[in-house]
């Protein structure tokens, strides 16, 4: 097999300029505080129960809220992903 024209890069400067990615998207997301939403919403549905979550924030529950639907879905993707794992 031919080797890509570039082989001279070294291999240790590829890893390094990974693991600086890396840092960066961790320092985002601590930032952000997504990861931690994220988190805490997972735990509160294992908490809960899903039974628990339909009666806290399903849209019907919370008639004068305008975020319910879009938080109850946000919930609903969460367990989604809980439940493939």
């Amino acid at each position: 097999m031919k080797k890509p024209e570039n082989s001279g890069e070294n291999w240790s400067d590829i890893l390094e300029n990974l693991t600086r990615m890396r840092d960066k998207l961790i320092e985002i997301n601590e930032k952000s505080g997504h990861i931690a939403n994220y988190i805490a919403m997972r735990r509160e549905i294992a908490e809960l129960g899903w039974s628990g979550i339909l009666a806290k924030y399903h849209p019907d529950v919370n008639i004068g809220d305008p975020a319910a639907w879009p938080l109850f879905e946000l919930y609903r993707y969460i367990k989604g992903t809980m439940d493939k794992h």
